[in-house]
């Protein structure tokens, strides 16, 4: 009757102990509801046993890879990504820092559309940038997600290129979006406001340790101005400037469902810039 199980194995006892695991997935009496797969490396084998079990059990609610690897050299994760499909009570999914690959984000993402009981999509600490993120806009528009993380993207000296995002973006039913530590242009910013300002869903945007210059925070003062549903903002060591600030308090009044504003961290503005607030 266990409902939660965390699973770490040393690489000696990893095939026996997943095997193990497998079975008790598979068995029609399983209630287990919460799944974490903690800081092991995935070949084609170990994963070909993990999801001989997943493939058959109705009862995971979530399920975590957390410090996991995937095998980059051959089809490791589409065995995943063909189980995803047959996991019909799937509701919470996390990938926490398993450097995906774009192409294997791309996959396993496309595989979950349909699933509509999927609420909460993780992502933090992958590559997910250009095929990753055109395959998640399509999927925020199919699916009823209400959360998705896609912090600290390992995007190779780039920005992160939020126009491939934004369309299911706008249209989606998400209440809160996770973007913090990532490299965001300008025409990225603009692509993220284009699509905050139509979508009235949206609570909460984490923005921490995103670098936020004055024109940035002028498009995302316009885009709080036009959604009004918004209530949290987290801005935390974005390195804000005074004029960055001002612009942005300008437009402050008329965000109207605004009830927290986080502006901590290493920040570039000074007693006169939180004057304008």
């Amino acid at each position: 009757n266990v409902q939660r199980f965390i699973f770490s194995a040393s690489p000696g006892t990893a095939r026996t102990s997943l095997v193990t695991l497998s079975l008790g997935l598979a068995m029609p009496s399983s209630s287990l509801m919460t799944l974490s797969i903690n800081d092991l490396r995935l070949d084609h084998c170990l994963m070909d046993i993990l999801c001989a079990g997943l493939s058959r059990n109705k009862s995971i609610i979530e399920l975590s890879f957390v410090n996991s690897r995937f095998s980059e050299d051959d089809s490791t994760h589409l065995l995943l990504a063909n189980s995803f499909q047959k996991m019909t009570s799937l509701q919470h999914l996390s990938f926490s820092n398993c450097r995906l690959e774009d192409e294997q984000c791309h996959d396993l993402i496309l595989s979950l559309i349909g699933n509509d009981k999927l609420l909460e999509l993780n992502l933090d600490g992958n590559r997910c940038h250009n095929l990753g993120l055109k395959a998640l806009s399509v999927l925020l528009t199919e699916n009823p997600i209400l959360v998705l993380d896609l912090s600290s993207q390992k995007v190779m000296g780039d920005s992160m290129d939020l126009s491939r995002l934004s369309p299911g973006l706008a249209k989606s039913k998400l209440r809160c979006l996770q973007l913090s530590g990532n490299n965001l242009d300008l025409a990225s910013i603009e692509a993220l406001s284009e699509a905050v300002g139509e979508n009235t869903s949206l609570k909460i945007i984490h923005l921490a340790w995103c670098p936020l210059n004055e024109s940035a925070m002028v498009l995302l003062g316009n885009a709080m101005r036009r959604n009004g549903s918004v209530e949290k903002l987290v801005f935390h060591g974005c390195g804000i400037d005074n004029q960055g600030l001002s612009r942005f308090a300008n437009r402050l009044r008329q965000m109207k469902g605004l009830r927290r504003l986080d502006l901590g961290g290493t920040q570039a503005f000074d007693s006169f810039g939180l004057f304008s607030l």
